[in-house]
Formats: C-alpha cells, sequence, structure tokens
C-alpha cells in the first residue's frame, strides 16, 4: 500500500520548492472520488498557488506550509506568516449537474456531453454569483487571512483567459474583511 504524501512542506530555495511541487498537490482528486479528499484538493490549490508565487518571483524563503482546518493552510514565507483559506465558487446545481455527467460518463465513457452554453453577458453574471457567494461564506474571516478562490464553474471553462481577468478586473465584489483574495480561475490567478 503507497503512502499518503505529506499534507506539510517545507522548501529553502526556489530550486527545492520546484521539486517538492512536483509531487505534492500534483492532481486534484477526480470528482466521484472527492468524497472524504477535501484537503487533497486544497493541496492541489495551495500548490497551484505557489507556482503562481513563483513565477511572480516574489516569495522568501524558506517556505513551510501546514494543513490545518482553520484555516486551511499556515504558509510561512521568511519571517512573514500567512493564513490561507479557500473556498469553491460554485452554484450547488451546478456542482450537482457536473457530478452526474461525471457518473454518466463514467457508464457510457465514449459519449460527448454538452457544457453549459452561456453568451459572454452571462457567463460574466454566473461568474459573478459564484464568486460573490464565495466571498459571502468567508466574509467573516480575520483580517491577516488570505482567501484562495477556486472558481469551479463552468462559466470559465474553455474561456480565453483575458476576458475572464476583464471580468473579474470590473466586477463590483462585495468587500471581505480578509486581507488579500485571490482567484482561480481557468489556469491563472487574479487579485482582487
Amino acid at each position: 500500500m503507497e503512502a499518503e504524501p505529506s499534507t506539510d512542506i517545507v522548501a529553502d530555495s526556489e530550486k527545492e520548492l520546484a521539486t517538492i511541487l512536483e509531487h505534492w498537490g500534483r492532481s486534484a482528486p477526480p470528482r466521484l472520488l472527492r468524497r472524504g479528499k477535501q484537503k487533497d484538493l486544497e493541496i492541489w490549490i495551495m500548490a497551484r498557488f505557489l507556482k503562481y508565487l513563483m513565477q511572480s518571483d516574489c516569495l522568501k524563503y524558506p517556505i513551510r506550509i501546514i494543513a490545518s482546518e482553520a484555516p486551511d493552510f499556515l504558509f510561512s514565507e521568511g519571517e512573514f506568516l500567512h493564513k490561507v483559506e479557500i473556498v469553491e465558487a460554485v452554484e450547488p446545481s451546478e456542482q450537482r449537474d457536473k457530478t452526474a455527467r461525471a457518473k454518466e460518463a463514467e457508464k457510457y465513457p465514449d459519449s460527448v456531453f454538452p457544457v453549459m452554453e452561456f453568451d459572454d453577458d452571462l457567463r460574466c453574471r454566473h461568474l459573478k454569483t459564484c464568486l460573490t457567494n464565495a466571498l459571502e461564506r468567508k466574509s467573516t474571516v480575520p483580517s491577516d487571512w488570505v482567501i484562495l478562490i477556486y472558481a469551479n464553474t463552468e462559466a470559465v471553462s474553455f474561456e480565453d483567459e483575458r476576458k475572464v481577468a476583464e471580468w473579474i478586473a470590473y466586477m463590483d465584489l462585495p468587500k471581505i474583511n480578509a486581507g488579500t483574495a485571490y482567484v482561480l480561475a481557468g489556469k491563472h490567478w487574479h487579485r482582487l
């Protein structure tokens, strides 16, 4: 039996962090296997955030990530400590539909299932609703926390990343107590 990967990491350099991120949070659990694997999904999101920070060349080493529950991660870089909370932005009905399609795809692997077809305005409004609901669920977190929002909605699936960035930049989203919030939409992070 294969050992569970550690939920905590320590890296003294960018090279060491890059090596760790080759395995830590490499993939998200498949939709139908996520029950009881929430921390694995959170690790996948945190790993993608760390890769984003590495590309931005703004990390201070050593890095230490400690998994917890409230917040989801304690993230120290150099002498700074960040408390990171992760929230998924998706409408419950869309989540149910995605799960139902995944179950159907498991039964009928050669079938093609349609995804949402929105015009740009509807897709933008849907994304705003998902992000607003996610932010409202985390509106009371302490001001020194960082919120990472995973936009797990088809409103951003197969969408031009520049268009999604523009949508997010001009959204009038609710203010939250947290110090900083980022949205993972598609493959890119957007700071709110």
